[in-house]
């Protein structure tokens, strides 16, 4: 009797450690990522192959401190990804720019997507997700059925960002795991 105890609690040990020294794929990730670089990247790094982002529209960069240029487009992998690409003259600059960022990319308690709230007004359109109940993933994200049957439209699709070189790059994605997998995958194709 006392074996079958001894046998039933080494199992139940082994069980807990295999358990929980499995991978780390479940771990929240963090909103935000930099990546320090000197690297000046311009629009014709993205639209050139093999990156290959379709610019739709260019947005006024008004209300931007320090940003030289801001575009909204997509790239077309499995599913079309939407990502917004704001350019700035250094790292530096793209760092000081972050805070705005976070109005469209950042926290639940920071994403600003209605006019009288948000600094960066333009746009707002693209950004905003329509998300209700029945939400199901595709074109790059949350789809649902908007406002019209108990959702809204203030969700915003970047759910994460990059700050890379002289750029941010805001990242369409169901979750910011997801997000940041689709920053990545276009990053990617950067560096070849």
């Amino acid at each position: 009797m006392n074996n079958i105890y001894k046998t039933i609690l080494i199992t139940f040990s082994l069980i807990l450690i295999i358990g929980c020294s499995s991978g780390n794929d479940d771990a929240p990730v963090g909103v935000g990522k930099i990546v320090t670089s000197d690297v000046i990247y311009s629009l014709d790094d993205f639209t050139g192959s093999p990156v290959k982002f379709k610019k739709s529209k260019e947005y006024s960069v008004e209300q931007l401190t320090y940003a030289k240029q801001v575009f909204f487009g997509f790239r077309k992998f499995e599913e079309p990804v939407d990502y917004e690409i704001r350019f700035f003259d250094s790292h530096d600059d793209a760092l000081n720019g972050e805070t705005l960022v976070r109005e469209r990319a950042g926290t639940e308690e920071e994403i600003k997507l209605k006019k009288d709230e948000a600094v960066f007004t333009e746009g707002l359109k693209d950004v905003r997700e329509c998300v209700g109940s029945g939400s199901q993933r595709g074109m790059g994200g949350d789809t649902s059925g908007g406002a019209g049957v108990g959702g809204h439209c203030l969700n915003s699709k970047y759910k994460n960002y990059v700050i890379q070189g002289n750029f941010i790059l805001l990242c369409h994605g169901i979750d910011p795991k997801d997000s940041l997998e689709n920053c990545e995958k276009l990053l990617a194709l950067l560096e070849k």
